[in-house]
């Protein structure tokens, strides 16, 4: 008989329990212990509070859920359980004990969990899934199976180079010919003309100049300014104290031009934050950093894969050979009046839309003329 238990602190649950976030994130930090309390502590919504969702099986952790409950205002509002994501999220998924042979069960158990809560939980929401995971599939079983309308829509491209066994050199020879020749001549141009410097920062000792060139750079670029001020130092001092920070600068005559942050654990590379000065955007400083950076990952670091983050970007094409599909996984629970609504709501939301997708008769290809 599985057990499961809701705490609604990340400071307030067992040991037992931070030790399966803690493990899980040494291989995926966006799903460990540090990556959630620093959403908790800097990006949350106001006044939404956090609920982490526990399984066991007497004294074994299997599997955990954080989610976050955020207030709609109204009481006509449907009440609803939302993943603990925002756009500074990577991936979000059920955390699950490593050597569980059958995940089904404890799943099972989590879902009938939240589906007899009281008061209903009208609509559950979780983003930041991947499509083919099979955790997402079996998620959307089982809300099924306790009278949720469940279903999944599309969020974002998750473009991912495999580079398990591959050098710095023969990766930069597989690209393709246009970006190897743009940087390789725009970068002796640079070399020739200009003072260039190129450092990777990685320590606690570091990251007050690290983050001073970041933000240097960040202010000059085409991003709009963070909507929370505190979230970004607050990763980059994290990560720097669990030794998996890179954070890469391109300097132009002393001038920090270009600026990447990379998270780099387990055998992954994210290429989390990227921006360059639009004052160097001639000399392809943001271009010719990226190549550095992988120089530096793949010649140092033991990793399987580089992941460049969220979004089908085109330039993103040109360094990476794989896509995955995030996904949001959507249940509307049919037992409460919202959530029935919403449903409707849903449905024939998708219908229109499939509707406005079949073509007319006067340009359906047979009937095109040559």
């Amino acid at each position: 008989m599985r057990n499961v238990a809701m705490y609604s602190r990340l400071e307030h649950i067992p040991p037992r329990v931070g030790a399966l976030l803690d493990e899980c994130g040494r291989e995926d930090f966006f799903l460990g212990t540090e990556w959630f309390r620093l959403l908790a502590s800097h990006a949350l919504p106001e006044g939404a509070v956090p609920r982490l969702y526990v399984v066991s099986d007497g004294d074994d952790i299997e599997c955990v859920l954080v989610t976050v409950m955020v207030p709609r205002g109204r009481w006509y509002f449907p009440r609803q359980l939302d993943s603990l994501t925002n756009f500074y999220t990577i991936g979000y998924a059920p955390v699950l004990r490593r050597d569980l042979k059958d995940d089904r069960a404890p799943l099972e158990a989590l879902v009938e969990f939240i589906a007899g809560e009281r008061p209903r939980w009208s609509i559950i929401e979780l983003r930041n899934l991947i499509a083919r995971e099979h955790l997402t599939q079996r998620l959307l079983v089982e809300f099924r199976r306790h009278s949720f309308l469940a279903s999944t829509y599309f969020q974002f491209d998750n473009w991912y180079e495999p580079t398990a066994g591959l050098s710095a050199r023969d990766y930069f020879a597989s690209r393709p010919s246009r970006v190897r020749n743009t940087i390789t001549r725009k970068g002796k141009r640079l070399e020739r003309e200009h003072k260039v410097d190129f450092h990777v920062y990685r320590t606690v000792e570091e990251t007050k100049p690290a983050l001073a060139h970041y933000h240097h750079v960040y202010a000059r670029s085409w991003k709009l300014p963070e909507a929370y001020p505190d979230f970004i130092p607050s990763l980059v001092r994290i990560a720097a104290e669990k030794g998996i920070l890179r954070l890469g600068v391109l300097s132009i005559d002393e001038t920090p031009a270009a600026a990447q942050i990379w998270i780099v654990a387990g055998q992954r590379a994210t290429i989390y934050k990227l921006a360059y000065d639009e004052a160097f955007a001639a000399t392809s400083a943001g271009s010719i950093l990226t190549k550095r950076m992988f120089d530096e990952i793949l010649d140092k670091d033991d990793v399987r894969e580089v992941d460049y983050g969220i979004g089908g970007e085109p330039y993103k094409l040109e360094w990476m050979g794989s896509r995955r599909q995030g996904v949001g996984l959507i249940a509307f629970n049919l037992r409460t009046l919202p959530g029935l609504f919403g449903a409707v709501r849903h449905v024939s939301g998708q219908q229109t839309r499939r509707w406005r997708r079949i073509p007319s008769p006067a340009t359906r290809a047979e009937d095109v003329e040559d």
